[in-house]
């Protein structure tokens, strides 16, 4: 195709100037031009009908579009010419815009925006504020120690949240005469109040100046969207889980037991009719006497079904006094989702 291109300009190229010639030639009279003139024309015709006849393209490409093709390439380099010198100016356009905006905001944006957070700031009680919405620690009693055994003491303090819409998780320990001891960690659901206490601690020491040490607390928000209301979900998970048919017997009172060792016997029933199973339920007992607690115990269930009672039997080492009533408080981190045990 190129070869056949090629051989018809070669001839358009030689009869052009013969035709120029003759038109040109002063030896000729006018009428005598013309006719060669023409008859150069139709040789020209001629030929070019000839050579466009002599070429048939399958696919049907038309001679027009075979030479939009050659000029393509022709051109080829004159385009790609164009098209870098219209990139390379749209870049240069684009860095000189960004070191106007960077240079004009390091100027004058910045000076704005510390104005503005400045005026933001003397408009907000900012302080006020975040005490609003910041969680409140929680509060300790004084500590209470309780000789258990011989050499073996227990503590007890009460603690309270006084958030309404946070939980806290705490790990603490107990010090006294520089030495730490009773390591732990409990919660603390919101607006709740509870017992905190340290069993059994075997030191060699009598403790004075007991002080209870937070090692790390952490916070929960108890997002009402998730929750809902607070105390409403607080019953529906604990308040039908109670505790019932309460029997202590003192070693005081001749237990067989308590003949070398001071034993007491404390039995009750636990009764979940809430509709959740619990893995891990908590129940701390507090024996009162006239003057106050003179003892504290802590007992811990597993796999507590919904719909079920147990009967629980366990016995408390120590002798005490005068037990005038017996406080047994489930303790369930109904915020834990681990806690909870699915139904088979």
């Amino acid at each position: 195709m190129i070869d056949y291109l090629k051989d018809k300009e070669k001839f358009k190229q030689r009869a052009i100037p013969q035709k120029k010639k003759f038109a040109a030639s002063e030896n000729f009279d006018t009428s005598r031009q013309k006719e060669i003139i023409d008859a150069t024309e139709t040789i020209l015709t001629y030929n070019n009908t000839e050579l466009d006849l002599q070429y048939k393209d399958l696919a049907g490409i038309s001679m027009k579009k075979l030479s939009w093709g050659m000029w393509l390439v022709e051109n080829k380099s004159n385009l790609l010419s164009i098209r870098n010198m219209i990139i390379g100016f749209i870049g240069v356009m684009s860095w000189l815009y960004f070191v106007y905006s960077f240079g004009l905001y390091t100027i004058k944006g910045i000076r704005d925006d510390n104005q503005s957070v400045a005026n933001i700031l003397q408009n907000i009680p900012l302080h006020a504020y975040f005490q609003s919405v910041a969680a409140a620690n929680p509060s300790f009693s004084s500590i209470q120690i309780f000789n258990s055994q011989a050499g073996k003491y227990d503590f007890l303090v009460n603690a309270a949240n006084p958030n309404q819409n946070f939980a806290v998780n705490i790990e603490y320990h107990f010090s006294s005469n520089g030495q730490s001891f009773g390591y732990g960690k409990d919660f603390l659901l919101p607006k709740q109040a509870k017992y905190i206490m340290s069993l059994g601690e075997d030191l060699n020491f009598f403790p004075q100046g007991v002080s209870l040490v937070l090692d790390k607390i952490s916070w929960l928000r108890v997002n009402p969207h998730q929750y809902g209301n607070w105390e409403n979900y607080f019953k529906e998970h604990l308040s039908d889980l109670t505790v019932s048919d309460i029997n202590f017997s003192s070693a005081n009172t001749g237990n067989e037991l308590s003949e070398k060792i001071d034993m007491n016997n404390l039995s009750f029933q636990v009764t979940n009719k809430t509709p959740y199973n619990y893995y891990e339920t908590f129940f701390i007992i507090i024996l009162r006497g006239r003057g106050g607690v003179v003892g504290v115990n802590k007992y811990t269930l597993n796999n507590l079904s919904s719909e079920t009672t147990q009967t629980i039997n366990l016995t408390i080492p120590n002798s005490f006094n005068q037990v005038a009533s017996i406080e047994v408080i489930p303790d369930v981190n109904i915020l834990d989702k681990k806690n909870y045990k699915k139904f088979q």
